[in-house]
């Protein structure tokens, strides 16, 4: 089945990051499509096909997943009732009869993977990407217009790895190989953007996933080998492909919400502290319900007058050294009379940072610089450490934490004052929720102390164990389950101590997302899944 055939360097690497996969249900039967008419057609580049069928085989053993290599005419017979999972490596030609299987694959309920695959007609290479569109619901194909030899794409916390990731992950790829992008995602879900010229962009992907009909599909517009930013580059890449194995396998997932309804895409305003901030502009802010934080360096002298506007927990001291960290708290405190808890800090001085020392100080939030939106963590069990990523134009929500930054200066032809207020009630409109640090680390505190499990009660049944190890309640949380296999959504009844619950699907995700009103302390809540399946 494996083929020796010349590979891409970054191929030896991937041989040794290894990735446990566990199912309880029997694993999916796994395809990879010998595209024989793209190496036929496309003959100027013969050895990328065989490149990017050894590039999955070898992702695939190493992960320990059965899959069988399979050729044009096995596809043109039809192989719904063969394999679960069919993946496209750099498919850049198909004819009308494989595209008609294709679809008929998706509409059976199954799974598509497609990487770096353009999918052109034989006949008609002009038709640009048309069968992206009609296989997945995928408008505004381009190829990446950059005379840059590689671009950087990030990884964000999504539907597809369960919420779970905390960093910005960001990833180096060529663009030798036409990369494809995809601007504007509509009814799919972006695995993260495109930097334009290092500037974070929310409207380009160039990984999205979804579904369409009652089909589950993974699309990248560049392949395995088109990965180059080194083993940690691709050792990110190669856990999202295992999280849309994950997803569209035979195995139910459950997973929470990152932030219950109240603080869903939750959004931090911070105040650059410079000679041009004035007291009225914090006055209007706080009259219109925004508590911004202050961001100050030791090196300024800082109002008092401006600082006694603001709470010890609202002040953040930016720090650019390493080795005297609690010093220059220390001073800034003793100097301004106030206890601060939160300062900003370069990634590689976090990663230097004596954290047992820190304690000492009071400090319990540290933010750090990143590219683009992430997630907090708990780190030591005493600080909330949080990416904070600044863009000019905010991220759509994406269940992570945003921060919106005004830099006060001093121009005398606009009132920017009233810029800055018609920005915030754009982004309210959006459905953003100005919170504050403090309330973002209570919440994730009690987010850290939920656990949850899947329950198989019978073939037709499926219990959710909910645990909330809070000494409080928690309300309006939403669960959710992903089933995977088609369910006759008349026939679906979720329940809790016998009182029906509220449900929806996600359209992007095909997970069914449970909402509870609240959830007592220090409670075991099942959920109890009722189904028939298709």
């Amino acid at each position: 089945m494996f083929k020796h055939f010349n590979i891409f360097s970054f191929l030896i690497i991937l041989c040794g990051i290894l990735i446990s996969y566990n199912t309880i249900t029997a694993q999916p039967k796994i395809a990879i499509l010998y595209s024989e008419l793209t190496e036929k057609v496309d003959n100027t580049n013969s050895n990328k096909v065989i490149d990017a069928i050894t590039a999955w085989e070898l992702f695939l053993m190493q992960d320990k997943i059965p899959y069988t290599v399979i050729y044009d005419n096995d596809l043109k017979s039809g192989i719904d009732d063969e394999f679960d999972i069919l993946i496209l490596p750099s498919i850049n030609f198909i004819s009308n009869e494989q595209m008609e299987e294709l679809q008929n694959f998706l509409a059976s309920g199954k799974s598509i993977i497609s990487t770096g695959s353009k999918l052109f007609y034989q006949e008609n290479i002009l038709d640009e990407y048309q069968n992206l569109e009609t296989l997945f619901g995928l408008s505004n194909i381009k190829v990446m217009d950059s005379d840059n030899l590689s671009f950087s794409h990030s990884i964000i916390p999504n539907n597809l790895n369960q919420f779970r990731m905390y960093d910005d992950l960001i990833v180096q790829i060529t663009n030798k190989n036409q990369v494809l992008l995809c601007e504007g995602v509509n009814n799919n879900q972006s695995c993260g953007y495109i930097f334009d010229d290092n500037n974070f962009n929310s409207d380009k992907s160039s990984i999205i996933f979804g579904t369409f009909g009652t089909g589950r599909f993974f699309w990248t517009g560049f392949d395995l080998g088109d990965v180059i930013g080194g083993k940690s580059d691709i050792s990110t890449f190669k856990q999202l492909i295992s999280d849309a194995i994950k997803w569209m396998d035979n195995q139910p997932d459950v997973y929470i919400a990152n932030f219950n309804e109240s603080l869903s895409s939750p959004l931090i305003f911070t105040l650059q502290y410079n000679n041009a901030l004035e007291l009225e502009l914090i006055d209007v802010l706080q009259k219109n319900n925004i508590r911004p934080n202050l961001i100050v360096t030791p090196d300024q002298k800082v109002s008092k007058e401006i600082l006694s506007k603001f709470s010890n927990d609202e002040i953040i001291l930016e720090l650019s050294g390493d080795d005297t960290l609690n010093e220059l708290i220390e001073n800034f405190n003793r100097d301004y009379e106030v206890s601060l808890s939160s300062i900003l800090l370069g990634k590689k001085i976090l990663e230097n940072a004596d954290f047992n020392s820190l304690q000492t100080t009071g400090i319990n939030k540290i933010l750090y610089k990143e590219q683009v939106p992430g997630l907090p963590r708990i780190f030591n069990k005493e600080f909330l450490v949080i990416p904070y990523a600044i863009s000019g134009n905010i991220p759509s929500p994406n269940g992570v934490v945003n921060f919106l930054n005004y830099n006060p200066k001093i121009n005398c032809d606009i009132n920017t004052e009233d810029e800055l207020l018609e920005k915030i009630n754009q982004i309210k409109s959006k459905q953003y929720n100005f919170t504050s640090l403090t309330e973002l680390g209570k919440w994730w505190n009690l987010k850290e102390r939920f656990a949850y499990e899947i329950k198989y009660i019978s073939d037709n049944e499926i219990e959710i164990w909910l645990t909330n190890k809070n000494s409080i309640s928690i309300s309006d949380l939403n669960v959710f389950f992903n089933s995977v296999e088609v369910i006759d959504r008349k026939s679906l009844t979720i329940s809790l101590k016998n009182s029906l619950l509220e449900y929806y699907f996600d359209s992007a995700s095909g997970a069914i997302v449970i909402k509870l009103e609240n959830i007592n302390s220090n409670s075991l809540n099942k959920i109890k899944i009722n189904f028939t399946l298709i």
